[in-house]
């Protein structure tokens, strides 16, 4: 997602994601792989369980790993069968506050969701499109996931490739919003409640639609930021809510 000049308010870059095959792996090494990944046994048990009802769909245990994290995982791979790591990508919103509200945020899709979505486009630990612009135009932001159909040994590792399919990118979004205009005008608001709504006179685009307090949506896409989530969610000053949009004033000078 695009501003005007061309800067980006919202997009993915590379990662490296740990995923297990539960019918394969080998739960005496649980605690092993505990130490690895960082996690404790608890949390470990409670992403293999996500997927008891399919226990050869892949379960994510770890996203957004160190490539040097990624390279140890990789290196000890005979020991964990059914382990293997995934490269993909991560929402990120370079830009932070700006233009928060309008862009929106992504967040995983819940264990309901998945029983009731298209399998073929989500699957377990897919983001999905929860506020804004995020939301809104969901699948034409998303594209299709590519995959890799392997036959492997008694250890998990490949034998031969069966079969392969492309991933295919997601379309993109240009708005008529101005980042630069919006990161002015925010330190005028400074911590007070409100809105400031900029439109282009000549052709009628928003140049920006600002609304304080406002928030990071990184908060949702970065691991290990739980207490940050939880924190925002529920703040008194409502920082999710987007008064740009949602608020109800009076109106001003011009309109009497």
């Amino acid at each position: 997602i695009f501003d005007r000049s061309g800067a980006f308010l919202a997009a993915s870059r590379p990662a490296y994601h740990v995923y297990a095959i539960p019918e394969d792996f080998n739960f005496t090494d649980l605690s092993k792989l505990s130490r690895l990944l960082r996690l404790t046994e608890k949390e470990l048990r409670d992403r293999f369980s996500q997927s008891r009802h399919a226990s050869f769909t892949p379960v994510l245990l770890r996203s957004d790993v160190t490539k040097e994290q990624a390279i140890k995982i990789e290196e000890r791979r005979p020991e964990f069968a059914g382990v293997f790591i995934q490269a993909g990508a991560m929402r990120t919103y370079p830009e932070g506050e700006v233009g928060a509200h309008l862009v929106g945020y992504i967040g995983k899709i819940s264990p309901t969701e998945y029983r009731t979505l298209d399998p073929s486009v989500y699957h377990f630990g897919s983001g999905i499109g929860r506020a804004g612009l995020e939301r809104v135009f969901d699948r034409r932001l998303r594209g299709e996931d590519g995959g890799r159909q392997l036959e492997v040994d008694a250890r998990g590792m490949p034998v031969r490739l069966l079969g392969e399919k492309e991933p295919r990118a997601g379309g993109d979004l240009r708005l008529t919003i101005d980042s630069e205009l919006e990161k002015n005008i925010r330190p005028l608001l400074a911590k007070r409640r409100g809105a400031v709504l900029v439109t282009d006179l000549r052709f009628g685009g928003l140049l920006a639609a600002v609304s304080s307090p406002g928030f990071d949506p990184n908060i949702f896409v970065t691991p290990g930021r739980n207490s940050e989530r939880l924190s925002l969610i529920g703040s008194k000053d409502r920082r999710l809510f987007n008064r740009s949009l949602n608020g109800l004033y009076p109106p001003g000078s011009i309109f009497k």
